[in-house]
């Protein structure tokens, strides 16, 4: 197991850098993303007032949205958008949306404002408008 984390470089710096970390357990593995998320968010607070998070969907990071629900922070400065999204009627739980708010979303204080579906219900045209709407709108 692995996990790559990417640090954000200057515009100018035309490298991009990876450092990769080996994990023994998937447990360890989860605990470090987890961790790494957060000291991201807590780092893009203090520079812009803002944390913006992409989840992944599926169910492999379940238990690390899990893990964040118990870190203490400013929940109104993160903004969550979907990466992707299962075409099913919402809140089936299936939905990648549906898991995030079982496993952590529904657990913390960010506002709702600042959570970004992906209305898949819709179908791929209308929900891909919406997305590029709210990413437009930042």
């Amino acid at each position: 197991m692995a996990l790559i984390i990417r640090p954000s470089l200057p515009d100018n710096n035309p490298r991009q850098q990876c450092r990769w970390h080996a994990f023994s357990t998937t447990s360890s593995l989860e605990y470090a993303a987890a961790q790494a998320i957060f000291n991201a968010s807590q780092l893009a607070i203090g520079e812009r007032n803002a944390f913006i998070l992409v989840l992944a969907g599926g169910t492999t990071p379940r238990r690390v949205y899990e893990l964040l629900r118990t870190k203490v922070t400013d929940w109104s400065a993160w903004h969550i958008y979907f990466g992707d999204e299962r075409c099913l009627p919402a809140g089936h739980a299936e939905r990648n949306s549906s898991m995030a708010t079982q496993a952590w979303l529904d657990h913390v204080s960010i506002p709702a404002s600042h959570i970004h579906t992906i209305p898949a219900e819709q179908g791929a045209e209308s929900r891909s408008q919406r997305l590029c709407k709210d990413i437009e709108q930042g």
